[in-house]
């Protein structure tokens, strides 16, 4: 019987580096990490955190998976890919009165773009802070009631169970109603490529509106 290798992180990264033929600046200057730090992770010495591997993944343009092939593995003829997430993988992410964490976001190029969220009252609502994104997004209550405002529609209040569809194209906000604490699934998709690549470099770099990473972005630039 054929013993099946072992993915180990230092051998898989060093793997990739001479795949790509680059130098150890050059594969550190990209993943951002110190060269004498990529020799002890490549050396097995020295190990990397979760995040930094999202990063890391994130960087060389790879699904997190693939940053531990081994070069050896069979894909499926069918190119099925699946991740779970864990209740207790990651801690939330607050902002504008959420709490929030993204889900599945070590696939590459996914289709949609999803998110856990809660939250309790908040009066930003009202002032419809989002819209005009090219995409469609499906919102599922599990907990709590929430309010969902909107530039083209009566505000509507979904209770547990219930569902919102709707263009992001619209202005729209959400809060919870007065003394409630919502817990909910949100689902964004879109055919337009260049939006989904924003979506999920939003998400995965652990953001909930697309203006507060193009901010960081710009703080980079400015550095």
């Amino acid at each position: 019987m054929k013993l099946i290798e072992r993915p180990v992180l230092g051998k898989c990264l060093k793997r990739i580096r001479q795949d790509r033929g680059w130098s150890m600046m050059k594969m550190g200057d990209t993943i951002g990490i110190a060269q004498s730090t990529l020799s002890k992770v490549e050396n097995s010495q020295l190990s990397l955190s979760y995040d930094k591997l999202i990063t890391i993944s994130q960087r060389l343009d790879l699904d997190i998976e693939e940053l531990f092939s081994t070069g050896n593995e069979q894909k499926s003829s069918s190119g099925a890919r699946m991740i779970v997430d864990r209740a207790n993988d990651r801690s939330l992410n607050k902002s504008h009165g959420l709490q929030y964490r993204s889900l599945a976001m070590e696939l590459k190029n996914r289709l949609m773009v999803v998110y856990y969220v809660e939250q309790g009252e908040s009066d930003n609502a009202i002032n419809l802070p989002e819209g005009g994104f090219n995409a469609e997004r499906m919102v599922y209550v599990l907990e709590g009631q929430l309010e969902f405002y909107s530039e083209h529609y009566e505000m509507v209040v979904l209770n547990p169970g219930d569902s919102l569809y709707y263009d992001m194209g619209m202005k729209f906000g959400h809060s919870a109603v007065k003394g409630q604490y919502v817990k909910a699934i949100s689902v964004t998709t879109s055919l337009d490529k260049s939006y989904l690549e924003i979506a999920r470099a939003v998400a995965s770099e652990g953001f909930a509106y697309v203006e507060e990473w193009e901010d960081s972005q710009h703080s980079a630039d400015l550095k």
